[in-house]
């Protein structure tokens, strides 16, 4: 009984004259939780201690003690007390988990222990049959908040800024402005690789340091375009009219992949990762024109492709709570699209039925570098080539993240 009086003046002098001095186990308990929640590891396990002596069947008191052995460097006793913990209450997924993780830095303990601890280990056999106190549910509300990111599976929901080189798509738009500025009174041009993506993602966490997730992205750029206001044409006859030429195109582009994550060694509440990714991707471009030269100038149509690509990058988790997080990333993406093609364009003119259409960059020496809509059976070394849609570029984004 002397060292438990000494625990009980310890704990008078940890929490001060303000407080008055527990008189039950459920006191000591709660005083223990106090304590560790202000980080006062030492004074918490006299409390947990005295606690546990006079109620030695509580599991929740076992694993806060255990906590504040862990964070005083007490490996081995952190251990001890966790083991006791899940003997009496073995329906404790999260601390099970955390146990077969757990390596103590000195698994013979402390080479002297004068704590109440050493009579719980001296005490006769605990009762495993005994009722659990309910009090473990409030002992253990707030250190189950550093088990967050230890559950293994999650979802997660984001968008964020894309930048994309769509290199021929924005080249050739650029292409057309000297040819038409030569014709014309007015010519204006919008290109640009930037964009928004959004997308989700379901994972599994193999272990405490690899996962694997399946996600589903979608990605839309700016509208890449040109128009001049108005155009000198002389027809067959020789006959000169004026008329306006233009032309945008809407890239978009999903993809499923299949992710790997390594984690780097960290905090229970944040966790910083590097990832890698593969899968298949789909772009699409609508096309809208006007084409003075056709019968029916205004014309339309979606093209597409498809193709496999690639993700790396890496990002930065941080638990908010037990159960949800939030999480900023950066990856960069390797992909794109030889051919963009459509079984026809709306257009009703003469070139209606010369289908399947392209995406092309004209080859000839007239109108080298611009992009065009024609058939495919213009595509040529001489003629056409078709225009690649490089989706190539960087994602950066910000997500919400929910473990379960």
């Amino acid at each position: 009984m002397r060292s438990f009086g000494i625990a009980l003046f310890s704990i008078l002098i940890t929490v001060g004259s303000a407080m008055a001095a527990p008189k039950t186990a459920a006191d000591y308990l709660s005083l223990g939780a106090q304590l560790y929640s202000a980080k006062d590891y030492q004074g918490g396990a006299y409390a947990y201690e005295a606690g546990l002596v006079l109620e030695p069947n509580n599991a929740g008191g076992y694993q806060g003690l255990g906590d504040c052995y862990y964070f005083l460097g007490r490996q081995a006793d952190a251990m001890t007390a966790y083991q006791k913990s899940l003997a009496l209450n073995p329906n404790n997924p999260k601390l099970a988990d955390f146990v077969k993780t757990f390596k103590p830095q000195d698994a013979a303990g402390t080479s002297e222990d004068t704590t109440m601890f050493s009579q719980i280990k001296s005490s006769p056999e605990i009762d495993y049959s005994a009722p659990i106190n309910s009090q473990a549910s409030t002992i253990t509300a707030k250190p189950e908040v550093k088990f967050a990111m230890g559950k293994d599976k999650w979802v997660r929901v984001y968008g964020g800024y894309d930048f994309s080189l769509l290199s021929d798509l924005t080249t050739g738009i650029n292409a057309w402005t000297p040819l038409l500025d030569s014709n014309s009174n007015t010519v204006a041009a919008s290109t640009g690789s930037n964009g928004f993506m959004v997308g989700a993602e379901f994972g599994v966490d193999v272990d405490s340091g690899n996962g694997f997730s399946i996600s589903y992205e979608n990605v839309s750029t700016q509208t890449e375009s040109y128009a001049n206001g108005v155009t000198q044409l002389v027809n067959s006859s020789g006959v000169t009219t004026l008329a306006s030429q233009s032309a945008s195109f809407q890239p978009s582009m999903m993809d499923i992949s299949l992710n790997y994550y390594a984690y780097l060694p960290g905090g229970k509440d944040a966790r910083t990762y590097f990832t890698v990714g593969g899968g298949y991707y789909q772009a699409t471009v609508g096309f809208v024109g006007v084409d003075p030269t056709l019968s029916n100038p205004n014309e339309n149509g979606t093209f597409t492709g498809s193709t496999f690509g690639w993700t790396f990058g890496f990002g930065q988790a941080l638990a908010i709570g037990n159960t949800f997080g939030l999480e900023l990333s950066a990856k960069g993406r390797i992909v794109s699209f030889s051919q963009m093609t459509s079984p026809s364009v709306n257009n009703q003119s003469t070139d209606q039925g010369q289908g399947p259409y392209a995406i092309g960059i004209n080859n000839s020496t007239s109108n080298a570098g611009t992009i065009n809509v024609t058939p495919v059976s213009n595509i040529s070394a001489t003629t056409y080539r078709y225009a690649v849609l490089d989706y190539t570029g960087v994602d950066v984004d910000l997500s919400f993240d929910f473990y379960f």
